[in-house]
């Protein structure tokens, strides 16, 4: 289908199909039927909205434990649960996912790490499954499926939201995601077109008796495409804030909206997060600036110099995240991936190692690259604790006891390496040891190179071990093993 064809083109030429491949049909509007059955969803159910009861029955107990993931440990915990709802979704099981969206909203309720339950219900049912590479017909029978829920259901305020979400998406589709100069006259003629429907079901939503912090969101994304001016912006945003000043999705929305590809210039997005952070105050002050730079500094091209934000209040923002809701591994890679680019090293290698290999690829889309950051990372710190070992080293003294610390090594943990290394399938020819000792003698802390030396079974007996006191606090010795 051409990129000039209105929503309602593709609706009808869809309505046309479906008459043309059966006559029985041919009378029953889009509204009223059944959309034909998709390609089987990620959790390998049959997508379809046909089903005979037993059948759809059965697949409804197939998804329920997915209603309640594991978002703490599971970087696709969150995913999991929105192709349960997709998949009520798609069954026309309109009342239960009303009934689920009800519930979340009423009770503010939160997965571990703070995510909005409400807010993963709306991402789950806004776009066709494929995304924004779904293609036109996709998205109308996506359409069709909505309206349908809003017919059934009048009342619903999740169902209205929805589709306005839905209008709002398809037109950022139309208009691509460079910045404007790259944009086509009909790619801004269709985001405005879609964004003024879905505009008109928001404000139909709005009069219904519940109420949705979502909605705002929705109408704020709404703005940004229809060109609304700066004190519109704002009193909408203010509105939000009032109505639910914890709902998170508000603030990253406006500071997306201050990122020069969307008007604003360089350092509006951070100056607006350093002020509403101040604003609030607190700890929930910092949890806002993180969440806001969580969500700016993505693997985009905003990301290496975390957007003009402050490394130092972004961590204050992941304690407070910590201490408030939580950690999730989602979290911990978001936090190695800024605290990679803001060069702190230590920190980012505490957070790799949680990681392990549970990565995202979102952030880091290949192994590789995951890989490499990580190494990078060790790298670095070895380096820089290796200048120091060899600083301390040039004193008489300094050589005398590095070189007394480096031959006991060699003698008894030598041959408790080498066995641990016969264990793994790295294959590795030298190892540094960079051990650092306190005053007392005792092993504070062990960094090795390459990164992925095996070390997991003579770390422990390395870090009991004893030496006799150095001549300063603090004082790192350089190890080399040549196996």
């Amino acid at each position: 289908m051409l990129a000039q064809e209105s929503l309602g083109d593709v609706a009808r030429k869809i309505k046309a199909e479906k008459n043309g491949a059966s006559g029985a049909a041919a009378n029953v509007s889009p509204s009223e039927r059944h959309a034909a059955p998709l390609a089987p969803g990620p959790a390998g159910l049959q997508q379809t909205v046909s089903a005979s009861a037993p059948a759809i029955a059965a697949t409804a107990a197939a998804i329920v434990p997915e209603l309640n993931p594991n978002v703490i440990t599971d970087l696709h915990g969150l995913d999991k649960y929105q192709a349960a709802i997709r998949q009520l979704f798609l069954q026309e099981k309109f009342e239960e996912i009303d009934q689920i969206a009800t519930e979340a909203r009423r009770a503010k309720a939160r997965f571990p790490g703070g995510f909005w339950k409400i807010s993963v219900i709306y991402d789950a049912i806004t776009y066709p499954q494929a995304g924004n590479s779904a293609g036109d017909f996709e998205w109308g029978q996506h359409l069709a499926r909505l309206e349908r829920w809003v017919k059934q259901r009048p009342g619903s305020i999740t169902a209205r939201i929805a589709l306005g979400w839905f209008y709002d998406n398809y037109g950022w589709k139309a208009r691509g995601g460079g910045y404007a100069d790259s944009v086509s006259e009909d790619g801004w003629r269709l985001l405005v077109e879609r964004a003024h429907m879905g505009r008109k079901v928001l404000e139909e939503a709005q009069a219904l008796p519940e109420k949705d912090p979502e909605w705002y969101v929705a109408m704020m994304s709404i703005a940004t495409a229809e060109g609304w001016d700066g004190e519109q912006t704002n009193a909408l945003f203010e509105k939000a804030i009032v109505f639910e000043p914890e709902y998170y999705y508000y603030y990253q929305k406006q500071a997306e909206s201050l990122l020069p590809k969307w008007g604003g210039n360089e350092g509006d997005a951070a100056r607006f997060a350093e002020a509403i952070a101040d604003r609030i105050g607190g700890k929930k002050g910092d949890l806002i600036y993180y969440h806001i730079g969580k969500f700016l500094n993505c693997a985009c091209d905003n990301d290496r110099q975390l957007t003009g934000m402050s490394w130092p209040r972004l961590r204050r923002g992941y304690a407070a995240l910590e201490e408030l809701h939580g950690t999730t591994i989602a979290h911990v890679n978001a936090m190695a991936y800024m605290a990679e680019h803001s060069r702190d090293l230590e920190f980012a290698k505490v957070l790799f190692t949680q990681i392990g290999q549970n990565w995202d690829t979102t952030l880091w889309p290949k192994r590789e690259e995951f890989e490499t950051a990580k190494r990078l990372v060790n790298d670095n710190i070895v380096w820089y604790y290796y200048s120091v070992a060899t600083e301390s080293a040039k004193s008489p003294e300094g050589k005398a006891f590095s070189t007394a610390v480096a031959e006991k090594v060699n003698q008894k943990y030598r041959q408790q390496i080498l066995d641990c290394m016969k264990t793994s399938s790295a294959v590795v020819a030298r190892i540094a040891l960079l051990i650092k000792l306190g005053k007392d003698g005792a092993v504070q802390q062990i960094l090795l190179s390459p990164y992925d030396a095996p070390e997991a079974c003579f770390r422990a007996p390395l870090e009991k071990a004893a030496f006799t006191p150095p001549p300063k606090p603090d004082f790192w010795v350089a190890v080399s093993m040549d196996f």
